[in-house]
């Protein structure tokens, strides 16, 4: 079916190697990925926490 081995039904050490290899590396890059979409939701995050604080001392200094 994909030429991994020398029948469909096996598959050699090092074709299985290679697949897990190759497994292995689309995980790191999709971890990668979602490293950087944290960071920027965490910057997001921090930038929208900071706008509720000066609204609330604005909010305070009003009331006052």
């Amino acid at each position: 079916m994909f030429g991994l081995g020398k029948d469909e039904e096996h598959i050699s050490p090092l074709d299985a190697n290679g697949v897990a290899l190759a497994a292995i590396q689309g995980l790191h890059e999709l971890s990668q990925v979602q490293a950087a979409r944290i960071g920027d939701l965490e910057t997001v995050n921090r930038e929208q926490a900071d706008g509720i604080e000066v609204l609330s001392e604005v909010s305070q200094e009003q009331a006052a």
